[in-house]
């Protein structure tokens, strides 16, 4: 079902096209059940709206099995396995990419069986552009991020997350930190004091991600925004904009998410 509250605003997603629907920024299929109350909605136009969606019912399916937080059994036997068995497609690739290994891997000191499923970590990140436009509109006072803006996501593992949580903690004129559905989703942000489109972001899926290079650590995802005139500048005299800018993308890596099984 589509709502209709927002009609007629402009998009919160791409700042430029009329809205035809409300969105929700961290769609219901991410929580079990008793977790979907008052999620936040954006203004969404049709283009943005299938696109994310597209997305989520992707990324919906594989997400879980990395998952770490409280209800991660209940999402994947619930939810996860339901999805897994209803998108074809979907169970087709991951098939062929034989996606289920069954490695053994040392966690927290102790070695255990595992499994390891890949995952495009490409798609998580621009998942996290959307989302962080859609938090950016909620929580920022209605904060268009339009064509005059990047918007950069890149996972937070090694240098690129010390680089990201050095930036969030610079002077900031306003901070958010949320904890949605017992930590299904959580993200922190900074928001600049000079410009309000400078905002850094962090991103947990699921109590933080477990993949095969994060270790006993989360897996998070961080995002940057800025009007490009300021990131083109600061990136002439910040060395640690030009690290953010330059930080090695896990998808390139073939990074797979990582769960016990012992």
């Amino acid at each position: 079902m589509t709502g209709n509250k927002f009609r007629g605003e402009t998009c919160a997603f791409c700042s430029v096209r009329p809205s035809t629907t409300d969105d929700h920024v961290l769609a219901k299929g991410w929580f079990v059940e008793a977790q979907r109350d008052n999620l936040a909605q954006v203004p969404a136009c049709a283009v943005c709206n299938g696109l994310k969606a597209k997305l989520e019912s992707e990324l919906m399916v594989v997400l879980p099995f990395g998952a770490r937080h409280a209800d991660s059994t209940e999402n994947l036997s619930r939810l996860g396995g339901k999805r897994f068995v209803n998108k074809a497609n979907i169970r087709h690739a991951l098939r062929l990419q034989r996606a289920v290994a069954r490695p053994w891997v040392r966690d927290r000191g102790v070695v255990r069986p595992g499994m390891t499923v890949p995952i495009d970590w490409e798609k998580v990140e621009a998942l996290c552009e959307y989302i962080a436009r859609g938090l950016a509109w909620h929580e920022l006072d209605r904060l268009q991020l339009g064509a005059d803006c990047f918007v950069e996501a890149h996972s937070l593992i090694g240098p690129v997350g010390r680089t990201l949580r050095h930036l969030r903690q610079l002077n900031a004129g306003r901070r958010v930190e949320r904890n949605i559905g017992n930590q299904t989703f959580r993200y922190w942000a900074a928001q600049s004091s000079d410009n309000p489109q400078i905002t850094v972001w962090e991103i947990s899926f699921y109590g933080g991600l477990r993949s095969e290079r994060s270790g006993d650590g989360p897996h998070n995802i961080g995002v940057m925004t800025a009007p490009k005139r300021v990131r083109d500048s600061a990136e002439q005299k910040s060395e640690l904009l030009r690290k953010w800018r330059t930080g090695t993308r896990l998808h390139e890596q073939g990074t797979r998410l990582h769960r016990d099984i012992g």
